[in-house]
């Protein structure tokens, strides 16, 4: 094989506690151990491939091909407990400041009819700022499970919001060193903000592919009604006055009036395409039909769900993708993956780790999608992920 060691590392447990050892160390033992695959070279350059026909092109004009940068990522840790982690933090580092401003805001109308409903709402602020800890210390001294208690039972945040902070320093330190390539990676995107949204490690596995299609466009749509405690009470207001001027205007022809538009934030992350042939009856060095095919399997292995026990079952994997001047997704996942055959097909041998003959057409026809995780936020184009360059493998960034 090329680009896969021989020896794949076997998981024979899986391990609770995968962020270090600041919480207790549990494991279960896997019934199918999970079978990692270990990367043989560097980076998988598919331009240095045979994926285009004719003579080998130079190294010049091979570095003026558009390409993306593709890093393969695992999950360590939970969407669910990582998302609770990620808001618990978010609470706790804003709750003094909106729960302040919430109280002036009340306290400065709190003789008009929307001031006292203001008021209201930042006394309702305060109490779930003031009350989440201790909700969520009582859930998790109710919960047995052993790794909730142990991540989220050392967080207690029963009392005002700055003592709130001062203990939850103390969990935030724990994971810090877990977060640390996250914290990379989200820095050159200029998403700080995000910092525990996600908790990944690289596999090993980095990719280039050649991007032959066109910009990532931009949609935007704004409507509706905002949302939250503050919006629910405009809206109400506004309807009211809605009410009280068509009474008013009954005898005229229409009655209309203009309310404001709201953004609505888009949940779904933008989409980006690759689309580039592999070539089975051509070769290039020392890459022929069965590196391609060893290729493929790969993306294919690394992107389904892996069973280990009755409950257990490990997804695929996460990818950072980046298109200098193009796009930069700091987590995405591969929503579509399709090969298409063209040509005669035989039955030759293949490289992987079980020895096997496989249908092998004269080329195969590429299309794989990356989705972000996250919003296309406007950040990214000022991060160095938008503005790196690479060449030969060798990527660059620019600060």
């Amino acid at each position: 094989m090329k680009f896969i060691k021989e020896k794949f590392k076997e998981s024979g447990s899986a391990e609770l506690n995968t962020i270090g050892n600041a919480f207790a160390d549990i494991s279960y033992k896997n019934t199918d151990p999970q079978e990692e695959p270990v990367n043989a070279t560097p980076v998988i350059d598919v331009l240095q491939m045979p994926w285009y026909a004719g003579d080998k092109a130079s190294s010049s004009k091979i570095n003026k091909i558009p390409r993306g940068y593709i890093v393969e990522r695992r999950q360590k840790l939970s969407s669910i407990i990582s998302g609770a982690m990620y808001y618990l933090g978010g609470v706790i580092n804003e709750g003094a400041a909106i729960v302040g401003a919430g109280k002036a805001v009340g306290a400065a109308a709190a003789n008009t009819g929307v001031g006292q409903a203001a008021s209201t709402t930042a006394s309702v602020a305060g109490g779930i700022a003031a009350g989440t800890g201790s909700a969520i210390g009582g859930a998790v001294s109710n919960n047995t499970h052993p790794l909730i208690k142990s991540l989220l039972g050392k967080i207690n945040i029963s009392g005002p919001v700055n003592s709130a902070f001062d203990t939850f320093n103390d969990t935030k330190a724990a994971i810090d060193k877990a977060l640390q390539s996250d914290r990379r990676l989200l820095e050159k995107n200029n998403l700080r903000s995000l910092l525990g949204i996600y908790l990944t490690e690289e596999t090993g596995f980095k990719y280039a592919f050649p991007y032959l299609n066109g910009p990532i466009g931009v949609n935007s749509n704004w409507g509706g009604e905002g949302e939250g405690a503050i919006s629910g009470i405009v809206n109400k207001g506004m309807s009211i006055v809605d009410e009280l001027a068509r009474i008013t205007n009954v005898t005229q022809p229409g009655v209309y009036i203009q309310k404001p538009k709201y953004f609505n934030f888009e949940q779904e992350g933008k989409s980006v395409s690759f689309n580039f042939p592999l070539l089975n009856t051509v070769k290039r060095g020392s890459y022929d039909y069965k590196s391609n095919y060893e290729l493929l399997w790969l993306l294919m292995y690394q992107n389904k769900p892996y069973k280990t026990s009755f409950a257990r079952t490990n997804p695929g994997k996460i990818y950072t993708v980046e298109i200098p001047g193009v796009v930069s997704m700091p987590y995405a996942y591969i929503s579509e993956m399709s090969v298409d055959f063209r040509g005669t097909i035989r039955q030759l041998p293949v490289d992987t780790p079980k020895k096997y003959n496989a249908p092998i057409p004269e080329a195969y026809v590429v299309n794989i999608t990356f989705t972000s995780l996250i919003t296309d936020f406007a950040n990214t184009m000022q991060g160095s992920g938008f503005t790196s360059t690479i060449e030969e493998n060798k990527v660059s960034f620019k600060f």
